[in-house]
């Protein structure tokens, strides 16, 4: 099974031909969701709109305990770490979950990890289909 890409750059060649996964640092989601507006923008391709189609498409996953943060929830995380203020809250934890991811941290209170795995189009990939999310991630090797 082939390991996330670490590299944002490669992992946003993937993103327009399908499914794409990216291992980074929690603190480097805004640089991320920046390059994918840009490339959307640039290449106005409608696979891409960031806006329209982020909490379908992109999905974040902790490495270590498998915690889930949908795309709207990264977007929050991404306006956060630009120094934007939080104003709507992620449903499953409020302000305080938002904010710790924010901060670099998981979503899970219970952990540690500082790295999160980028999932665009997960629900595309072959190998998953029919897959719940955190069993998805188990079977691509994504989380424990």
């Amino acid at each position: 099974m082939e390991k996330p890409t670490r590299s944002i750059e490669k992992f946003m060649k993937r993103v327009p031909q399908g499914p794409a996964y990216c291992r980074i640092r929690v603190s480097d989601i805004h640089k991320l969701c920046t390059l994918l507006e840009m490339q959307a923008v640039g290449e106005r391709a409608p696979g891409l709109t960031v806006a329209g189609s982020v909490d379908s498409a992109m999905w974040g996953v902790c490495p270590d305990c498998g915690t889930w943060i949908d795309g709207r929830g990264i977007m929050l995380v991404s306006a956060k770490q630009n120094g934007g203020r939080d104003k709507k809250k992620d449903p499953r934890k409020g302000r305080r979950g938002i904010g710790r991811v924010a901060g670099g941290n998981c979503l899970s209170e219970n952990c540690s990890c500082r790295d999160i795995v980028i999932c665009w189009r997960i629900g595309a990939d072959s190998r998953v289909t029919g897959l719940s999310l955190p069993r998805a991630a188990q079977v691509l090797g994504l989380s424990r």
